[in-house]
């Protein structure tokens, strides 16, 4: 998030030429958004644990939460950063790794 930051102006041109939309909304709004999302679930990845669950026998119980591995993403051709961010991120958080399709239309972003 801190690199996109940095590189407010690259992404955001990179976005706007990529899918016809105005500079300025790739700049002021799609591109903060998209640093925001990754920001929040960047928060999840050392929150996402398991319980001891109470019970009334002597039995110990417990959830264990585990990545699914391996998870395939297809994203349009319009706001493509945006709709890649939206999937990427809580995958990346929950500790999966992340396989992506992008729209032909649209392979700079």
């Amino acid at each position: 998030a801190d690199l996109m930051e940095a590189h407010l102006a690259e992404l955001s041109l990179l976005e706007s030429l990529d899918s016809g939309k105005p500079l300025s909304q790739s700049m002021l709004k799609e591109i903060p958004l998209v640093i925001d999302n990754w920001r929040y679930f960047a928060g999840w990845a050392d929150k996402i644990t398991g319980k001891v669950l109470p019970t009334d026998t002597p039995h110990h119980a417990y959830t264990l939460l585990e990545p699914l591995g391996v998870v395939a993403a297809i994203t349009p051709w319009n706001f493509p950063l945006m709709e890649f961010t939206w999937k990427a991120s809580p995958a990346l958080a929950a500790g999966n790794t992340i396989v992506i399709k992008v729209s032909k239309e649209t392979a700079l972003t």
